[in-house]
């Protein structure tokens, strides 16, 4: 994810991530043989003979369809996230790219990252060593999301096909449970209008650093609400915060605040808010993702 914050837009300098590594999970209406599972983890991993197929978001969430599974299509899911710049490969300097879906009709979890590697990342001109990245809608970015005729807004739906994945950053010391993901191949648009309604969080200690609640409700959207108008605070130099007791992060902050429709005005510290809606993404212990200024409410 990005994780460099307060950049110009012209100056944007993409932090190289960790290398990606498939750790675990399945899915799907077909038949799947030769599974091993994942110690580590719990889940199964996909060795041979790994068919793919129509699947349920759940069913890769909670391990009914193995980790490096190709050709799994979702269908009718409905963007939750846009698609944004995550980082750049470590060891192939490829732009990463992510964005975030769910089914707003499937049991939790039901929602999942999906990933798309690009064109390679340039360096500055004069030198340097920090690749920049063309960014969804400013360019071509040679990645599948190319395919779209328009760059995707929150409540498209869509119907995506890829390889299921799991990810496991560097900085979490391989730890479990891993992000779910799908690596997309193909994506199409459906069409506009789709509508997820934010699981509403009563218990905000639950989406803490590692708390259950990141498990139980992978990448879906979920508000939480304060006991009493809370401050915004000041993210730390990962755009990670605590706020009313539960791990956010700032991810979409560059992109809504440089380039998105509700440019320079994600919120300053000090704002007071009673509640802030996110994607609950599983990376780094767990963080919330607020997206656009709606997920904000004073």
């Amino acid at each position: 994810m990005l994780r460099s914050l307060g950049l110009t837009l012209a100056a944007l300098a993409l932090a190289v991530t960790g290398c990606r590594d498939n750790t675990t999970n399945p899915d799907m209406t077909t038949v799947l043989n030769d599974l091993t599972m994942n110690t580590s983890t719990g889940d199964m991993t996909c060795t041979t003979n790994c068919g793919g197929g129509m699947a349920s978001i759940h069913d890769i969430d909670t391990g009914v369809v193995a980790t490096g599974t190709p050709g799994v299509t979702i269908s009718n899911v409905v963007v939750t996230g846009v698609v944004y710049v995550q980082g750049v490969s470590k060891s192939k300097h490829t732009c990463e790219y992510s964005a975030f879906v769910q089914d707003p009709n499937g049991p939790s979890p039901s929602a999942i990252k999906l990933f798309a590697t690009g064109a390679t990342g340039t360096l500055p001109d004069g030198g340097g060593t920090k690749y920049t990245c063309i960014e969804p809608g400013k360019g071509t970015t040679g990645s599948p999301f190319d395919s779209l005729t328009a760059l995707l807004n929150i409540g498209d739906i869509v119907n995506v096909t890829g390889k299921t994945d799991a990810f496991v950053p560097s900085t979490d010391a391989g730890l479990s449970p891993s992000q779910h993901e799908l690596d997309v191949t193909s994506i199409t648009f459906v069409k506009s209008g789709g509508v997820i309604k934010p699981f509403a969080v009563t218990d905000a200690t639950q989406f803490a650093n590692n708390g259950q609640g990141f498990i139980d409700h992978e990448d879906e959207v979920v508000t939480i609400t304060a006991a009493m108008p809370t401050a915004y605070p000041v993210p730390d130099s990962h755009g990670t915060y605590t706020w009313s007791g539960a791990q956010f992060n700032d991810t979409y902050r560059y992109y809504y605040d440089y380039l998105g429709p509700d440019a320079g005005t994600f919120p300053a510290a000090g704002q007071t808010f009673k509640s802030i809606t996110g994607v609950a993404e599983l990376d780094f212990g767990g963080e919330i993702l607020p997206r656009t200024m709606a997920d904000f409410t004073q």
